[in-house]
C-alpha cells in the first residue's frame, strides 16, 4: 500500500527531538498510511543526539532518519547566545532541506508514475526551527508547529511579540507583574525566561523572531493534555492563533533516552530500590530538563528549603554549561555548592542523582 509521507525537523537537542520522535510514531501508529521522515541537524557538541538516533534507527520501521549534509558552523561574530548560534545553524541547513524533500517529494512522483508530488502531505517543524517555514512554502507543503512544551509556555510564546509592542523598555524594569492570556494569574517579570530578559541580547530578538512566526502555520500540536491546563489551552481558542491540538502526554516510553548514554546507568537498581521503600506520593522529584541547570545561590535556596519542609525527594543537580555552546553538567563535588552538612543531614531523605530521573 502507497503511503503517505510527513516530514519532520528538530531543533538538534535531546529534549527537542525524543519528543518529536515520539510524536512521529504516534502519528504512524494511529495512521498506517502515513510514514515519517525525520531530517536530522548533526550538531557536534550533542553526541547523546547521535546515540538516541542510532538506537532509533536500530527498531524503527515505520520512521525514516535522514542526516541533512553538515554546514559551516555561525562564526561568533554572528550570534551572542546559544539561542543564537542554534537558530542560525539551523537556518543555514535551509538549503538542504529544501533539496531532501524535493527528493522525496520525487521519488513518489516516479513511482505513482504520475506528475503529482502531493504525497508528502505536511511538514512539522518545533519551536526553534521557524525558519524552514519558508521551506514549506516554496514548495507547497502544509507546515504544521510541534511544540515539546506545555500550553502555557506556548501561550507565553504567542504573546510575546505583544508584550514587545506594548513595553518598549526591559520587562525588569516595568515594576509591575506580567499579565499572560494562558496564566491564571500575573506574573513579576522574573520568572520568565532569562533570554527575554535582556531585550539587547540576541537571545532576545530570537525568541520574538520564532515566536512571530508560530501564527503562519497551519496548526500546531502541543505535547500536553486538557485535563492539565484546561485555562492556558482555552486562551489559545482564538482567531489569532491557529489550530491548536493537545496530544499529550508524549513520553519516552521506548527506553530511557539518556540511559543509553550511561552505559546501563550504574545506580540504577539501587535508587530504584529506595524509591521503592518510600511511602506512597511522597517523594519530590527536582527536574529542570535537559538543559536545566542552577547557579550556586539558586542550589542552596532550594537545599534550605528542602530541608526545612523536610520531605523525601529525588534532585537532577547540574552545573551550568561552561561554555555557551556546552551543555549542563553534573558538579565534580556537589558537597562546594549545597550548604555545609546538607547531605548528611538529608542522608535519609533525599537522592541527587541526574542519571535515574529520565528513567523514573
Amino acid at each position: 500500500m502507497a503511503k503517505s509521507h510527513v516530514v519532520f525537523i528538530s531543533t538538534p537537542g535531546i529534549g527537542n527531538l525524543v519528543p518529536l520522535v515520539e510524536f512521529a510514531q504516534l502519528l504512524v501508529n494511529h495512521d498506517r498510511r502515513l510514514h515519517a521522515t525525520i531530517l536530522i541537524i548533526t550538531m557536534s557538541q550533542r553526541p547523546i543526539v547521535n546515540a538516541y538516533i542510532q538506537s532509533r534507527v536500530a527498531t524503527s520501521t515505520s520512521i525514516t532518519f535522514l542526516r541533512l549534509p553538515s554546514v559551516d558552523s555561525p562564526s561568533p561574530d554572528q550570534y551572542g547566545s546559544t539561542m543564537g548560534y542554534i537558530s542560525l545553524l539551523i537556518q543555514n541547513h535551509k538549503p538542504h532541506v529544501k533539496n531532501a524533500i524535493t527528493k522525496l517529494m520525487s521519488s513518489h512522483s516516479a513511482e505513482s508514475n504520475s506528475s503529482n508530488s502531493d504525497r508528502v502531505v505536511g511538514f512539522f517543524v518545533d519551536m526553534f526551527c521557524t525558519s524552514m517555514i519558508d521551506v514549506a512554502n516554496e514548495l507547497g507543503i502544509p507546515c504544521y508547529l510541534y511544540f515539546a512544551s506545555p500550553a502555557t509556555f506556548l501561550s507565553f510564546m504567542l504573546h510575546l511579540p505583544f508584550l514587545d509592542a506594548q513595553n518598549p523598555a526591559e520587562f525588569v524594569d516595568l515594576g509591575t507583574e506580567l499579565s499572560i492570556p494562558g496564566f491564571v494569574n500575573s506574573v513579576p517579570p522574573l520568572v520568565l525566561p532569562t533570554a527575554v530578559l535582556n531585550k539587547k541580547g540576541d537571545a532576545y530578538s530570537w525568541y520574538l523572531s520564532h515566536a512571530q512566526r508560530y501564527t503562519e502555520t497551519k496548526g500546531i500540536v502541543v505535547n500536553t493534555f486538557r485535563e492539565l491546563e484546561p485555562y492556558a489551552l482555552d486562551s489559545l481558542d482564538t482567531s489569532q492563533v491557529p489550530q491548536v491540538y493537545p496530544i499529550g502526554p508524549v513520553l519516552d516510553l521506548y527506553e530511557p533516552t539518556q540511559n543509553r548514554d550511561l552505559g546501563g546507568c550504574i545506580q540504577y537498581e539501587s535508587v530504584i530500590r529506595w524509591l521503592d521503600d518510600q511511602p506512597s506520593s511522597s517523594v519530590m522529584l527536582l527536574c529542570f530538563g535537559s538543559m536545566g541547570s542552577l547557579s550556586g545561590p539558586q542550589v542552596r535556596e532550594i537545599a534550605y528549603g528542602l530541608e526545612r519542609a523536610g520531605v523525601r525527594f529525588i534532585w537532577a543537580l547540574r552545573e551550568p554549561p561552561k561554555s555557551q555552546l556546552d551543555l549542563p553538567s553534573e558538579h565534580e563535588n556537589v558537597e562546594d555548592v549545597l550548604p555545609n552538612g546538607f547531605l548528611e543531614r538529608t542522608r535519609e531523605l533525599g537522592m541527587k542523582n541526574l542519571a535515574i530521573v529520565v528513567i523514573i
